[in-house]
């Protein structure tokens, strides 16, 4: 997975109000605060279903791992079947929600 692509800002397509932005050094942040995020393999993946897609570039299943920190906080994990210069799909293992995201301009 391309990691500089990802850095930056990502609007949702469904909701203008809602922003996420991914750091460079690991952070994240959303409407609902700030947490880490890293890439991880399928094998570090809880309850991952067989045949579930994540990212298959470079020959490795690789999904995302964000963790809001807090009390009873439990990390979220996305699959990540589109990341380009202009979109972000991310799509959330717990629920199979698919967040559909472009990237804000400066």
């Amino acid at each position: 997975m391309n990691q500089a692509l990802l850095i930056g800002k990502w609007r949702a397509t469904d909701d203008p109000n809602e922003v996420r932005v991914f750091r460079a050094n690991g952070t994240t942040c959303d409407d609902g605060g700030c947490g880490t995020w890293s890439w991880t393999p399928a094998s570090s993946v809880p309850d991952l279903p067989p045949g579930t897609a994540g990212s298959g570039q470079l020959g490795n299943e690789l999904f995302m791992k964000v963790f809001y920190p807090g009390p009873g906080s439990q990390p979220l994990y996305y699959g990540v079947p589109t990341l380009d210069n202009t979109r972000l799909e991310l799509v959330y293992l717990g629920a199979g929600r698919i967040l559909d995201y472009t990237r804000v301009t400066p």
